[in-house]
């Protein structure tokens, strides 16, 4: 079975991201899987189908689910269409709309959508996410290593992230309803006790 894992390298003292290198290797992992259908999974899995809902595959049939493992990382596994994230990186996202945003990212890359970034601030904001949130992660990465960008998230997105990206999704946000939910006092009551 072929896995991609994909990780997002964070600056923890500025929870910023920071850069990656490009000769990170994607390989296969034992990791610890939370309890099934704990309280944690079961919210990750509702904010993954208020995205699904509004995507460009609304029908398609996912396994999202929830590590133990503190790296902040996300499988994809296109064979069996699952999405695995570790409790890393939900400790590293600010809110509900930039977990929607992640989360929206790997069904772009489990569904081969050429354009993530646009999928994924139409299918925020269709779902009544601020689509702010993917360019304030955008822009926390650029912050972390404004001089050599980088893959984003390895194997998730081919393209790099530089001004220039988070220049166009800016105009792109202009297009798209402005105040929507980002979730934070949900989002936190969640992951509280990680």
């Amino acid at each position: 079975m072929k896995h991609y894992i994909l990780y997002i390298c964070l600056v923890i003292t500025t929870c910023c991201f920071s850069a990656c290198t490009n000769d990170h290797t994607i390989a296969k992992r034992n990791i610890k899987r939370a309890k099934i259908n704990s309280p944690l999974e079961e919210y990750v899995n509702r904010v993954a189908k208020r995205i699904l809902i509004v995507s460009h595959n609304p029908s398609s049939h996912y396994i999202f689910s929830v590590t133990q493992d503190n790296t902040p990382l996300i499988e994809i596994d296109p064979q069996s269409n699952s999405i695995i994230i570790s409790h890393g990186l939900l400790t590293n996202l600010l809110d509900e709309a930039e977990l929607a945003a992640v989360l929206s990212l790997a069904i772009a890359k489990l569904n081969h959508n050429p354009d993530p970034d646009r999928s994924t601030l139409t299918n925020l904001a269709h779902a009544g996410y601020d689509p702010q949130a993917l360019v304030d992660l955008q822009e926390r990465y650029l912050l972390a290593d404004p001089i050599h960008p980088t893959t984003w998230i390895v194997g998730l997105d081919s393209s790099t992230i530089d001004a220039g990206t988070v220049t166009y999704n800016k105009e792109m946000l202009k297009k798209l309803p402005h105040g929507l939910m980002r979730g934070t006092e949900q989002y936190q009551k969640q992951i509280g006790n990680l």
